[in-house]
């Protein structure tokens, strides 16, 4: 599957940036992600242009994730609102879609949302995790006699 993302490079250090309008998201429900759908029936990777979202409430709903060259690559904390073009596709719908990275990407988006979804609470203690500033973790907040 590397080879599917060749000759671009995927650079996934963590990085503390803000996302910008034109910045590739992905937004999964379930085992489903959100494409562009123009009129022709292909696809595409969704930009947060095409969420329109409003520039002050991106940075709170998006999580970074990777680098693919120099393009910023970010998950979308939650569902993303109904958006005319927009809609969500099995995973595999990914294959043959440009970017020709996407597959690749999404895949790789897919795995961090089960980890971010499935580690929500402290396996030792149940404490809600949230997650850390700057880093790709998650920790809980110690409280007076917690672990």
């Amino acid at each position: 599957m590397i080879q599917d993302i060749s000759p671009c490079r995927l650079d996934n250090a963590y990085r503390e940036t803000a996302p910008a309008l034109d910045d590739c998201v992905f937004s999964f429900r379930g085992e489903e992600v959100l494409l562009r759908e123009r009129e022709d029936g292909c696809r595409s990777l969704p930009s947060f242009r095409d969420l329109q979202y409003p520039a002050e409430e991106m940075p709170r709903q998006a999580v970074f994730l990777f680098r693919v060259d120099k393009e910023s690559v970010f998950l979308l904390d939650g569902t993303a609102p109904g958006c005319r073009g927009l809609r969500y596709f099995p995973v595999c719908g990914l294959k043959g879609i440009l970017p020709g990275w996407a597959f690749f990407a999404g895949v790789t988006a897919l795995h961090l949302n089960h980890w971010y979804g499935n580690n929500r609470y402290c396996g030792r203690c149940g404490s809600v995790m949230e997650k850390k500033m700057g880093q790709r973790a998650l920790v809980i907040i110690l409280k007076l006699g917690s672990h």
